[in-house]
């Protein structure tokens, strides 16, 4: 029987991804040079960057299980998803790297979907279960745990001026803005 391929559920059967080494002088970052399909809005800086870039020194293989996606273009490939690995390639001295190419017949609406939604995060990290894990460990994969010696509890729970009615009381955190109605 064969492996279920996800690719299926939107693909003709004429038109599959191939997975392949690609020369990094072929890729080109996504300066929304295909008509349709904007420039990427993701950024990578200083700590960050240097940290991506140790991610894949240590984990190599990783590119090979979450490649670049590419799509062809003009007889090089744009970066779809994957521009800051890319870019942390290029600073590594990478002379190629794992990518899915794309077929060339990939709506520009699917590209722009494809674009968005591999940097978009679907769950949330439940801080209380990660305590079982080494901090230390999480640390060096660059999992970013909120310092709770940081909060100033009193002014986190601290009531907003503004009050809905008379039962209904917001607070903003002092961190990250967000409003919270009590």
């Amino acid at each position: 029987m064969a492996l279920f391929q996800p690719y299926d559920l939107f693909l003709h059967k004429k038109d599959t991804v191939e997975t392949k080494n690609i020369k990094i002088d072929l890729l080109e970052f996504n300066r929304g040079q295909i008509a349709g399909l904007p420039a990427n809005t993701r950024f990578i800086r200083d700590e960050e960057f240097e940290n991506l870039k140790k991610s894949i020194q240590d984990y190599p293989e990783m590119l090979n299980l979450r490649e670049i996606l590419v799509a062809p273009y003009r007889k090089k490939y744009v970066v779809i998803a994957g521009n800051m690995r890319l870019r942390a390639c290029l600073d590594l001295n990478f002379a190629e790297v794992p990518c899915k190419v794309l077929p060339k017949d990939t709506t520009i609406d699917k590209l722009r979907a494809y674009t968005i939604k591999d940097n978009v995060s679907h769950g949330k990290w439940d801080f209380s279960m990660l305590t079982e894990w080494d901090p230390v460990e999480l640390g060096q994969w660059n999992l970013d745990i909120p310092n709770v010696s940081d909060i100033d509890i009193d002014k986190f729970f601290e009531q907003d001026t503004k009050e809905k009615d008379d039962t209904t009381k917001t607070i903003t955190c002092p961190h990250c803005n967000e409003t919270i109605e009590l």
